[in-house]
């Protein structure tokens, strides 16, 4: 191994619309999270703000692409302990995809 990677993250116009795939999101979210237990906290900080600028390009599509970018900026918000803006964005993701696992999931940990 040559020494530490750079974090993965959500680049503009990725498969799946700008934010990616809700696991495309999701592991970014982590990453971030491994990051800041390590200690990265700038890059982790970097990360998630990546995160939530990937999300806010798909925030007016599709009903679908919509759900996953509330999602992804739910996950954003909570890895930078902005709480109860990640519940309003779970909440919006629900509204757009009742059946959405991933924001489900995340509201039911932050009870």
């Amino acid at each position: 191994m040559d020494g530490p990677r750079e974090p993965q993250v959500l680049r503009r116009g990725g498969r799946g619309g700008r934010g990616g795939s809700p696991d495309r999101q999701a592991g970014s979210y982590y990453q971030a999270l491994a990051r800041r237990a390590l200690g990265q906290t700038a890059e982790a900080d970097r990360a998630l703000h990546t995160l939530l600028d990937a999300a806010n390009g798909d925030l007016e599509s599709t009903p679908g692409r919509a759900a996953s970018a509330h999602y992804a900026a739910g996950l954003g918000h909570l890895g930078l302990g902005e709480k109860e803006q990640a519940r309003a964005e779970f909440d919006l993701a629900l509204r757009a995809v009742p059946d959405s696992l991933g924001p489900k999931m995340e509201l039911t940990l932050m009870r």
